[in-house]
């Protein structure tokens, strides 16, 4: 992107927060690849990574009438939102496997001398966890 790229974005970024609705577009069609590309290169699934590059958008969307230009450009502003929204992601979706699958796994290519105890690992973890309260 040219130094006359940024000036363009920017002038449109300044009419989208001063009411033009369409203003928007061409800073969004701008971005959009590659601030999906950077949110697909950080979560596994591509549905995610989807969901995720619409969600800054709607994020910068809502945030617009607050943004500023304090020497960061409107590009690098969207990817903290980005980042951000990876972030959130990432801690509220954890995946959680189940412990029978760790063993089932492809590649998992231990003795069953090994797969045993793991098994056996598994079992007693299991009952502790069936133990506790909820407390």
């Amino acid at each position: 992107m040219t130094r006359t790229d940024d000036a363009a974005i920017e002038e449109l970024v300044a009419a989208a927060k001063a009411g033009d609705a369409e203003a928007f577009g061409r800073p969004f069609d701008h971005f959009h690849e590659p601030v999906h590309r950077y949110v697909a290169a950080r979560v596994r699934r591509p549905s995610d990574a989807e969901d995720l590059a619409q969600l800054v958008f709607v994020k910068a969307l809502e945030a617009l009438p607050r943004y500023e230009q304090r020497g960061v450009p409107f590009g690098g502003w969207l990817f903290r939102l980005a980042r951000n929204v990876v972030i959130d992601h990432l801690r509220t979706n954890r995946e959680h496997v189940d412990l029978d699958e760790l063993l089932e796994r492809p590649g998992n290519e231990a003795s069953p001398e090994a797969q045993a105890i793991a098994r056996d690992q598994m079992d007693t973890v299991a009952a502790a966890l069936a133990e506790l309260t909820d407390e």
